[in-house]
């Protein structure tokens, strides 16, 4: 009876253990349940193996996506540089270009200052053939005067006092477009030139005076007339001793032929070797 009852004590006993077990299993179920994955408790091995693979696998395809990531990077990163250098590229020829242009600007800024010290010597090469009262010098005008008996145009020389300059033979064709005095235009002096003739520029290369004019220059008709007015300039400017001939453009070119009637002008033009009388 004894041992009976000792049996059931042992029992009781360990039925209250496993009760209260129980109890503190379900009050702290979540903690337990972590507990026993952590642990790997209720898992197999087989189980473990393949959840380590996944792991593994995620781990190493984790991996693989951040280097594809890095390689971007350093691909987008290597084309930034790329684009970097290729826009100081189109920088440093840009600014190259420039120089380049103003170098080019500078050169023919200094040709074209050349070219002017080159036609002011020229003309500071001028020997006159009048004379020289103080600051002024005497010059010579080459107009026409019409011969009745023979119907024909005669050249004819006048003397100008003018100021002294540094350009004689602009000054000369210039007074020479002006025409003839009150008092000369009463003797029948008269000019070929029509209203409005300017002139544009002059220089002596060579022993050649070019003489650049504007287009009114060639207005008029009458073979005559034409000539005259060619040889008036002609006669004016080679009275200084380094012009020898004429060479005349008209608004900066050389033509071939003169005004309406077609008188050639393509060579250069010298004093005659008769009377000039048209």
């Amino acid at each position: 009876m004894a041992r009976r009852t000792g049996c059931g004590v042992w029992l009781l006993f360990w039925i209250i253990i496993f009760l209260t077990a129980l109890i503190l299993i379900l009050l702290n179920r979540e903690k337990f349940d972590k507990y026993i994955q952590n642990k790997n408790f209720l898992k197999s091995e087989k189980t473990l193996k393949k959840e380590k693979k996944e792991e593994l696998k995620e781990k190493k395809y984790g991996e693989e996506i951040l280097k594809e990531e890095k390689k971007e990077e350093f691909k987008g990163k290597k084309n930034s540089e790329e684009i970097l250098k290729e826009e100081k590229k189109e920088e440093f020829k840009g600014k190259k270009n420039s120089e380049e242009i103003l170098k080019e600007e500078k050169k023919e800024e200094f040709k074209g200052k050349k070219y002017k010290e080159g036609i002011l010597k020229e003309d500071n090469k001028y020997k006159f053939t009048g004379s020289y009262e103080n600051s002024k010098i005497r010059i010579k005008l080459y107009f026409t005067k019409y011969i009745e008996n023979e119907d024909k145009l005669k050249l004819v020389e006048v003397e100008r006092i003018i100021p002294k300059t540094d350009t004689p033979l602009k000054d000369a064709i210039n007074y020479l477009l002006k025409g003839p005095t009150e008092e000369e235009y009463r003797e029948g002096i008269r000019s070929m030139f029509p209203a409005n003739v300017k002139l544009l520029d002059a220089y002596v290369k060579d022993g050649i005076a070019y003489l650049n004019f504007n287009s009114a220059v060639e207005l008029g008709v009458g073979v005559s007339t034409i000539n005259a007015r060619l040889y008036q300039i002609v006669y004016t400017a080679t009275q200084f001793e380094s012009v020898d001939k004429v060479r005349i453009l008209i608004d900066g070119a050389f033509k071939e032929s003169f005004s309406i009637e077609g008188i050639s002008i393509r060579s250069p033009l010298g004093r005659l070797n008769r009377t000039p009388i048209f």
